[in-house]
């Protein structure tokens, strides 16, 4: 029984192969920054995105999935977060777009993650073999969406913490220099009250003299 398990994923392990790309990146605003993946016939391109940083303006980005012929397969307009899953039928680089024209100050801070799924289609398997083994393929990327989702929802929640942290430490700092100043300010003056009441007692004690 052992032998068939070790047998069955060495075989799973055999005809699919993943490769990824995580990446972070800044999109200027009035910009459009794109990037390339190759493929070929049969293969899977898999990209998942999320805006976690829209400066001061909206969590959204324009993303195109271009085709080597130039063919638009997908296009998102002002999307905070979107996931994409195209099967590949030419061979050729593919072309994914971030576009934040629309902008005109604010850079926006996209983190995707660009997953190939490639099949080993010249082995002869049988048909019932290959539909359960796409079918569990299918179910684990739904469930890698979804964790996706959840860890690009922590990582937007880090970043705005990170972020307000340093603007809460900053007023923090203001405030503290504010309140010694206005402080030293206040010991000024009443010192002048004081040398100046005691001038006066002196100038007043020397008239009645």
């Amino acid at each position: 029984m052992f032998q068939n398990w070790r047998f069955l994923i060495a075989f799973v392990i055999g005809i699919h192969i993943s490769s990824c790309r995580e990446i972070t990146t800044n999109i200027e605003p009035g910009s459009r920054d794109c990037f390339y993946q190759a493929g070929k016939a049969g293969d899977t391109i898999d990209i998942e995105y999320q805006v976690i940083d829209g400066g001061h303006g909206d969590f959204d980005i324009s993303f195109d999935l271009i085709e080597p012929t130039g063919r638009l397969l997908y296009s998102d307009f002002n999307r905070p977060w979107n996931q994409h899953t195209q099967d590949i039928r030419i061979d050729g680089v593919y072309k994914l777009c971030f576009d934040n024209t629309f902008s005109v100050l604010n850079t926006k801070i996209v983190h995707f993650d660009l997953f190939n799924e490639t099949f080993d289609s010249k082995t002869n398997y049988s048909e019932y073999l290959y539909a359960s083994i796409n079918y569990i393929q299918r179910t684990l990327s739904s469930h890698k969406r979804y964790f996706n989702f959840y860890k690009y929802r922590k990582t937007r929640q880090s970043h705005f913490e990170e972020k307000y942290n340093l603007q809460v430490q900053v007023w923090f700092f203001i405030k503290i220099i504010n309140i010694i100043l206005v402080g030293f300010f206040q010991v000024f003056m009443i010192k002048r009250i004081i040398e100046n009441g005691k001038i006066q007692e002196i100038q007043e004690t020397i008239l009645k003299k």
